[in-house]
């Protein structure tokens, strides 16, 4: 006899229902509740959306290029920059290219693929291949320097 007090007791056919309706639905709820924290990527540089596109970020790199990428997001310009499981040739070629920049091969080559805007990030700079590019001069190219406290933008001329 004590073996029947350990069965379960049962439960009305409306509670049953009941448990069996609610109870998912709290569960979803519970799944849904969010506490993963997020990263927040760096905000786009202002200049960005002051010049036209398409635009060249220096650096390139691969790390890098992801954060442009997500800065593109916002107006969608034309972008140089931006990562791939697959490099195209073209690519390779325009960073080899742009680690000289500014200087006349490189700016007619970018002129070549319509690179219209060349942005330096003064803060990311810095132990690159690219950053020669701050202290090269730009006297004779087709191009006007720009400088702001948070980069050095060159406009290729037409």
């Amino acid at each position: 006899m004590e073996s029947l007090r350990l069965l379960p007791v049962r439960l009305p056919i409306r509670v049953r229902w009941t448990v069996a309706a609610v109870l998912p639905a709290l569960l979803v709820f519970a799944e849904g509740i969010d506490t993963t924290p997020h990263p927040r990527p760096t905000p786009a540089p202002v200049v960005l959306k002051q010049y036209e596109a398409p635009v060249m970020v220096l650096p390139i790199s691969l790390p890098f290029d992801r954060t442009v990428e997500w800065w593109s997001t916002d107006g969608y310009p034309k972008m140089v920059n931006g990562a791939s499981g697959l490099q195209p040739p073209i690519t390779g070629h325009l960073k080899t290219k742009a680690q000289q920049f500014p200087d006349a091969e490189s700016v007619a080559y970018l002129r070549k693929y319509k690179v219209r805007t060349v942005v330096v990030l003064k803060d990311h700079i810095a132990g690159t291949k690219y950053a020669g590019v701050l202290i090269r001069p730009s006297d004779g190219l087709p191009l006007t320097r720009t400088e702001t406290p948070e980069a050095v933008i060159f406009v290729l001329d037409r």
